[in-house]
């Protein structure tokens, strides 16, 4: 995906959930479980188990 495509679609998704437009988090019913970079493996392990919500990746 170009840089500009990238830019774009970010820029699209944070309209969105600024908007409410899409719903995210516990008001929605999908909690969000953030994680670092380094601990990428713990994301994975609680998709796998189960989170029960929204699992990201901070990468700054």
């Amino acid at each position: 995906m170009r840089e500009t495509a990238k830019a774009n679609a970010l820029e699209s998704v944070t309209h969105a959930l600024q908007a409410g437009v899409l719903p995210a988090g516990e008001d929605a019913g999908l909690p969000l479980i953030i994680h670092r970079l380094e601990d990428t493996a713990q994301a994975h392990e609680a998709i796998e188990n189960g989170s029960g919500g929204k699992v990201l990746i901070r990468i700054d």
